[in-house]
């Protein structure tokens, strides 16, 4: 089992497979997490780790220590790009689906295209540009 730690936090980690003992604090407590608002029979259930109703950062843990509220998150490319700070729309494109591939330069000149659109309809509008 790979389990590393996240280095802005202490008690977070990234694993392949749930942990059966917290690297945290030692303790056989880590849970299923369920985020949500929780029933009254969740409460008193010992095989699940209650988040609560406010997501994690950048996104829910996967498991989660009882004991000392430790997070564990599932080693997926898209966990990894969350806690990297990447997002992406899917992870493929669908059969079928268009998909356009521009290079940097055809980036750039649509981005002049918008911009020039932009300062021409603030200046019909007669309104000063902010920057």
């Amino acid at each position: 089992m790979n389990c590393n730690p996240i280095p802005e936090r202490k008690d977070w980690f990234i694993t392949d497979r749930k942990p059966t003992i917290c690297p945290h604090c030692g303790a056989k407590e880590v849970r299923k997490a369920v985020l949500g608002y929780p029933r009254e029979e969740d409460f008193y259930n010992d095989n699940i780790y209650l988040i609560g109703c406010i997501p994690d950062m950048p996104i829910d843990r996967t498991w989660g220590c009882r004991n000392c509220d430790a997070a564990f998150f599932k080693n997926t490319q898209r966990n990894l790009d969350a806690l990297n700070g990447i997002w992406r729309r899917k992870s493929e494109p669908e059969e079928g689906e268009k998909v356009i591939k521009r290079t940097e330069k055809e980036k750039a000149d649509l981005m002049n295209e918008v911009m020039k659109k932009w300062v021409k309809e603030q200046k019909e509008q007669s309104l000063e540009i902010p920057f």
